[in-house]
């Protein structure tokens, strides 16, 4: 029986509209050797497992960890980048009123790569805390997914076994693997439709709506292996 729910933050409940800021970090900087999830995580590490004083505090260590010869106009630049992604952000209101009711059922955590000044942000906006009985930040942690430090934290903390949990998140190498390998169940949450290959979850969602659907539906649901991969 699953008694609590992982959620990531960013495009699982909190979602980006438009252009990534990751994305366009990395063209800035001509990265045309390193492929986008090398980066991202290179980016994750660098700028998301501690908390820095200012954004450009984040890049300028960024730059440094690629070797990439700094310039307050580059810093500037890709501060900016990040920055204007603020604006760019939205938090669903069926995903808002589905975690308020799934609170009444299940413990329910947040689990996030994030880095400080994204995740007051959205702290602040959307009080994005009251929805979760717990919240592990990466840059408080000082861990990183797919690190099973902090998927091993908040099971601990809520003392269930691992196949009492399910996480839910839009990453299979973040998210669903790492829980995958410590015994929890998985959710894969696919909207901008990147990994239609990945059959490794035990569900898949494509669009909002089938994901609350699923969340809304999950005491009804068996898992065992005739689920895996479904969608």
């Amino acid at each position: 029986m699953i008694k609590a729910i992982f959620f990531d933050l960013w495009d699982t409940v909190i979602y980006l509209c438009g252009s990534h800021p990751v994305v366009e970090i990395k063209k800035r900087l001509n990265l045309t050797d390193m492929n986008i999830l090398e980066f991202s995580s290179v980016l994750e590490k660098t700028i998301m497992a501690r908390k820095f004083e200012t954004v450009e505090q984040e890049f300028s260590e960024l730059l440094k960890t690629l070797n990439i010869q700094e310039s307050d106009s580059l810093i500037y630049q890709i501060s900016e980048i990040w920055k204007k992604n603020i604006h760019n952000l939205y938090f669903p209101p069926i995903i808002e009123q589905c975690l308020q009711e799934l609170r009444k059922e299940f413990k329910l955590v947040l689990l996030t790569n994030t880095d400080s000044f994204s995740y007051d942000f959205v702290k602040m906006r959307y009080s994005i805390e009251n929805y979760f009985d717990s919240a592990i930040k990466s840059f408080e942690s000082g861990k990183v997914k797919p690190d099973a430090t902090m998927f091993n934290q908040a099971i601990e903390n809520l003392q269930l076994k691992p196949n009492e949990v399910m996480m839910c998140g839009d990453s299979p190498f973040n998210d669903i693997l790492p829980a995958k390998q410590i015994g929890m169940k998985t959710l894969m949450v696919d909207t901008k439709r990147i990994f239609i290959g990945f059959n490794q979850a035990d569900f898949t969602v494509n669009t909002i709506k089938d994901f609350v659907d699923r969340l809304n539906n999950l005491k009804q649901i068996e898992f065992d292996s005739r689920f895996v991969g479904s969608k």
